[in-house]
């Protein structure tokens, strides 16, 4: 990941708290159940999965939850994300809990490691490069036989992206696919519904207003033409609609 996402966490974890609050956690849930459904059949239990930017570690100790529950699956866990403050958080939120659902929380990617499943969630948008981080997972992190990279993203088009404030992202679920399939790679994509709701009751909080503009924009400092773009463009109902993108050999 970029180095200028070190401290992503320390610096922009408020704002997360607040966008997250105003999802729609019904909608992910969803999406968690149908990320452990493409997990699932991928390989013999125990799955050795990495989180590629993992952040908090929430994520995965969902999905891991789902995993064991609805599918009865052991996973091992590596959680990467080169930010301090969220690796310290992960060891509370993804505990590891038994020498089969082993965690391990790094701060490089690892070297001489094979996974079933790589796994981005939303951290696509914040890597320099990632058609080589897509090349280096299947030449070196996944293993041969059934080894899958597993992203969620969302789409260009999605209402997430303003124009003149965040749309400038490279990789969104749209050039993933397209560049994974001018590689050779099989893709498969399920789109999922991902909703945001700012209730115009409290769409001229301030406080709201800027943290949830920060996390839009991923930075700290922001201008008031930026508060209002985003309000403009978020307040009411909006579905951010989620891509799941498999991608194999």
């Amino acid at each position: 990941m970029s180095s200028s996402k070190s401290c992503f966490w320390s610096e922009l974890g408020g704002p997360y708290q607040a966008f997250s609050t105003l999802s729609d956690e019904g909608d992910w849930q969803s999406i968690i159940r149908q990320i452990a459904t493409v997990v699932a059949p991928n390989a013999e239990a125990p799955l050795k999965i990495l989180d590629y930017g993992s952040g908090l570690g929430t994520t995965a100790a969902s999905i891991r939850r789902c995993l064991y529950g609805d599918h009865g699956l052991l996973s091992s866990w590596t959680l990467y994300d080169p930010d301090e403050f969220a690796r310290n958080a992960s060891t509370f939120s993804m505990p590891e809990i038994s020498a089969r659902l082993s965690v391990s929380i790094v701060d490089e990617v690892p070297e001489n490691r094979e996974f079933d499943i790589v796994l981005f969630v939303h951290t696509s948008y914040y890597l320099d490069q990632f058609e080589d981080v897509l090349d280096r997972s299947f030449r070196e992190l996944l293993a041969m036989r059934n080894g899958q990279v597993i992203c969620v993203v969302m789409p260009k088009a999605s209402p997430f992206f303003i124009k003149g404030l965040n749309n400038a992202h490279v990789w969104a679920a749209e050039r993933i696919v397209s560049v994974a399939k001018k590689k050779g790679f099989k893709c498969d994509v399920i789109k999922l519904r991902s909703r945001f709701r700012w209730l115009s009751e409290i769409s001229m909080d301030r406080m709201l207003s800027e943290l949830i503009t920060s996390f839009v924009c991923g930075r700290s400092s922001i201008t008031e033409r930026e508060v209002n773009l985003t309000r403009e463009a978020l307040v009411g109902e909006v579905d951010f609609g989620d891509w799941l993108i498999s991608i194999r050999r």
